[in-house]
């Protein structure tokens, strides 16, 4: 199945494709990308009507039919755009001076837009890479499609999976995860059926969760808050398979517990960024500092229906304090 705005990315397999001539869906072409003896690729042709098309394929040999073998769906073709968008996400706290005890966590979250877009996860930090901003939460997720309440499941080749619920007041799909529903250096398929609006989904690699990694820098894991100047800030971590590094941090009033002010950045997974003394407006000795730096890998899948990409990052996140100083 595709979009009948078409360009999806088919891939024919048999025999005697020696010599090919053409492919066509119902009436028209397919344009050929690579073609051998056994195996064609090949990206569809739009069509102008909605539902099934015969599929023929003609070679040197002769040529076959296919009844009924592709459907069309009333969909744009929505190829570079994204049209899922989220995070399944591990948080692992550090240090030993919480005031109450706090176990690691985890959360999934996944937006299928109404109108596909070109918009990536990471951009909730920071407009581009290597800056960091105090404006956070710059993708506008508040179009998100009605599905009703169908069955939105994550799920790895060994067979760990969690089910996502839709969210009351918010249009998006969300779990708690736990220590066996989020697995580090994998990859989920996510299932969709039942759907307003949406024919039924087996889409692989939808989910990349990045490897573990450690953060050398700031100490974050001692059994005393650390204390900060007002200076910039270094991290540093190990490298290991992801795409970016993200960085949150949420400055407290210690008295009332109010966020006074919030600094986030997206980096380049070098292991090395430094957060500078100037993204900050305001710096009061005693505030409390929470810190949130993660690794971050996108999923690569491509959602059948529409053509869109599905930007549902995989991130693992520690988590720490400090106190202004």
């Amino acid at each position: 199945m595709g979009p009948r705005g078409g360009s999806s990315l088919v891939v024919l397999t048999g025999q005697g494709f020696d010599d090919l001539v053409s492919v066509t869906f119902g009436d028209q072409q397919a344009e050929l990308l690579s073609s051998t003896a056994e195996q064609v690729e090949l990206l569809t042709p739009a069509s102008e009507t909605v539902g099934t098309v015969d599929v023929e394929l003609t070679a040197a040999a002769g040529s076959a039919l296919a009844s009924s073998a592709f459907e069309y769906l009333d969909f744009d073709d929505e190829s570079g755009l994204t049209g899922v968008l989220g995070a399944s996400q591990w948080y692992e706290i550090l240090g030993s001076y919480w005031t109450e005890p706090v176990d690691d966590y985890g959360l999934a979250q996944l937006w299928f837009l109404q109108q596909p877009a070109a918009a990536q996860y990471w951009e909730f930090f920071s407009p581009s890479v290597e800056t960091c901003s105090s404006d956070g939460f710059l993708v506008d997720t508040s179009t998100g499609m009605d599905l009703g309440e169908p069955y939105v499941t994550l799920e790895t080749d060994g067979g760990t999976w969690v089910d996502l619920s839709p969210d009351d007041e918010h249009p998006y799909f969300a779990a708690n995860l736990d220590s066996l529903s989020f697995l580090w250096d994998s990859s989920y398929e996510l299932q969709v059926s039942g759907a307003s609006g949406l024919p039924d989904l087996y889409v692989p690699d939808s989910v990349v969760t990045p490897p573990s990694f450690t953060l050398i820098s700031p100490e974050l894991d001692g059994s005393t808050v650390p204390a900060w100047p007002l200076q910039d800030l270094e991290f540093s971590w190990t490298i290991t398979d992801s795409d970016h590094a993200l960085i949150y941090i949420a400055r407290i009033d210690a008295r009332t517990s109010e966020i006074l002010e919030k600094v986030s950045c997206v980096a380049d997974n070098d292991g090395d960024f430094t957060v500078p003394a100037t993204a900050w407006a305001g710096w009061q000795p005693g505030d409390w500092l929470y810190v949130y730096f993660g690794t971050s890998k996108a999923g690569s899948a491509t959602m059948p229906h529409d053509n869109s990409s599905s930007a549902v990052a995989g991130i693992h996140w520690k988590v720490g304090a400090a106190q202004a100083q």
